[in-house]
């Protein structure tokens, strides 16, 4: 890992900071301030990769929804006090680092956190990011002396740990710390939740049993089913590091492996010394391999529902529903306030680093992708709008090209009377004529009032 001298902090980011700090110090804490020294993920890298790589339908969801969340368009808000390059600069940086920035968020999806390294030119600015090894890392927590800085006396660190090499410390780049540490590489972290300053859950966590299970029936021997020595229960026990006890876990097993005809054990051991041993009985009532199937697609359908994913998002074409059609609408309409839930708190990220690093206070946006069955929606509502002669053709053709940039090639002429003329199934309301009795309607409206006044006259004159 390369190690640099890290940039000049904005120094007006630092006056706002201690003018604000005393009205933002909070008076509650979270678990990290109890902890030891070290502080680790709610559930350890090995744990969840053992679980991820051996579920195809998880690691893909995973995958997807980093790549929705961050491949896309980035556009920057450029204020009035802020210098137009210094915005294509920022824009500049964030494209050229998409790719690592993607592989982090793949981290923090499937961990609950993940970190990049901040590589910095020969100017001392950023310059690009590296994406570090999740299963590397760890937070440190030392104690120091109270500053008016840091009123706690407590700083926290990014460690990372590779076997045979010395650990390497890093600044978290949304704190702050004293000049002792100036000479420190810092890395962009992503992960914080409810319960923890620095780890999430991992996303799928509500769905982690029918994930094991799922992991276990694809484990299993298929000579022994077709044997009819099927299995009557999946035990899934997940240890704590340097358990005291373990036999009594392995006579636990043997005990009910003599009581049945076939448990299969699924262990797993986590790195985390916070998690309790865990022992979870899954009894398979049923004994026949369809059953087993039914129990694979219930796990499937709980990872889908955790994701909100449309199936067809991931090439999976198993529905008869029409793409334009009104549940297909609306579950892309779930997914896409979804994508917008996950962009947010990496918005908020990268707009933190630009204050501190870059001294801009404009605003990055990731664009949410428009799907292509999302497009087609919006081309048939369009479409059916100016079929009634509920927009004129210039609004049309307006509306449509913010789905289909092709058309921002169209020129509108405001004064040409075309492009506001509404028409009704390919028939216009009406010409523009040069005797006035005989011009017709220019709007629906008009067309709707005409049509009450000839139906009074039409009355009278019958009276």
């Amino acid at each position: 890992m390369e190690i640099n001298t890290p940039s000049k902090i904005n120094p007006q980011y630092e006056i706002n900071k201690t003018q604000i700090q005393t009205l933002l110090e909070p008076t509650t804490t979270k678990p990290d301030d109890k902890n030891g020294t070290r502080i680790y993920p709610y559930l350890s890298v090995d744990l969840c990769d053992n679980l991820i790589y051996q579920n195809v339908l998880l690691k893909t969801c995973i995958e997807v929804l980093a790549e929705d969340t961050v491949f896309n368009d980035i556009s920057v808000t450029n204020n009035n006090n802020t210098n137009e390059n210094t915005s294509e600069k920022i824009k500049q940086f964030w494209e050229n680092n998409q790719d690592e920035l993607g592989n982090q968020v793949i981290d923090w999806f499937s961990y609950g956190f993940g970190a990049s390294e901040i590589v910095y030119d020969k100017n001392k600015e950023p310059a690009r990011l590296y994406q570090i090894p999740a299963d590397t890392l760890y937070i440190s927590k030392e104690t120091k002396q109270k500053t008016k800085d840091n009123p706690t006396g407590i700083s926290y660190y990014a460690v990372q740990t590779v076997a045979g090499q010395n650990d390497i410390k890093m600044k978290l780049s949304h704190l702050e710390y004293g000049p002792e540490d100036d000479d420190l590489p810092t890395c962009l972290w992503l992960g914080g939740g409810r319960k923890s300053s620095f780890f999430d859950y991992p996303m799928w966590i509500s769905c982690f049993n029918h994930v094991s299970a799922s992991v276990s029936l694809d484990m299993l021997d298929a000579k022994k089913i077709s044997d009819g020595n099927l299995i009557s229960g999946i035990l899934t026990i997940i240890r704590p590091p340097g358990l005291d006890g373990a036999d009594e876990v392995d006579s636990l097993e043997e005990r009910m492996e003599e009581k049945g005809n076939g448990l299969f054990t699924l262990e797993l051991t986590t790195l985390n010394p916070n998690i309790p041993l865990t022992v979870d009985y899954i009894q398979i009532s049923e004994s026949n391999y369809d059953y087993l199937i039914q129990l694979a697609d219930k796990s499937d359908g709980k990872i889908l529902a955790t994701f909100k994913i449309p199936k067809a998002r991931l090439l999976i074409d198993d529905t008869t529903e029409s793409m334009n059609s009104n549940k297909t609408n609306t579950l892309y309409e779930i997914y896409t306030r979804e994508l917008s839930n996950r962009q947010r708190p990496l918005e908020n990220k990268m707009n933190q680093f630009n204050s501190k690093y870059f001294e801009y206070d404009g605003k990055v946006d990731i664009e949410t992708p428009v799907f292509i069955d999302r497009k087609e929606i919006e081309a048939d509502i369009t479409m059916r709008l100016f079929d009634a002669g509920l927009i004129t053709f210039g609004q049309a053709i307006n509306k449509i090209s913010k789905t289909f940039p092709e058309f921002n090639d169209v020129e509108i002429d405001e004064n040409n009377p075309i492009y506001n003329e509404r028409y009704f199934h390919g028939q216009p309301f009406g010409m523009i004529e040069d005797t006035p009795e005989e011009s017709k309607f220019y709007n629906i409206g008009d067309f709707i009032e005409t049509a009450k006044i000839n139906e009074v006259f039409s009355r009278e004159s019958q009276d």
